[in-house]
């Protein structure tokens, strides 16, 4: 397996972070290969606000890690927006 990293400042108050990793077959049981992509986009608006998008998985809709065909979970795409309050 290998995995990539990129973390860009877009200004003073943006950011793009970018995540890809590539995991081999597994023989046994018969895992397949694949190659992910995460990524986040953050803007911090105010000095205590961070809002992010974040998508994960965003090269296939579904990929297996591990575990035999008939009971192994998969890991779907997915995305969502956070917000983070700082207190301080």
């Amino acid at each position: 397996w290998w995995s990539a990293r990129s973390l860009l400042d877009l200004g003073r108050s943006a950011e793009l972070d970018v995540t890809v990793r590539r995991v081999g077959s597994l023989p046994s049981p018969r895992v397949p290969s694949y190659t992910a992509v995460d990524a986040r986009l953050g803007w911090t608006p105010v000095r205590q606000l961070e809002i992010a998008v974040v998508g994960r998985n965003l090269l296939d809709d579904r990929h297996p890690e591990w575990g035999s065909a008939a009971a192994r979970a998969e890991f779907e795409r997915e995305g969502y927006v956070q917000a983070t309050l700082h207190l301080q």
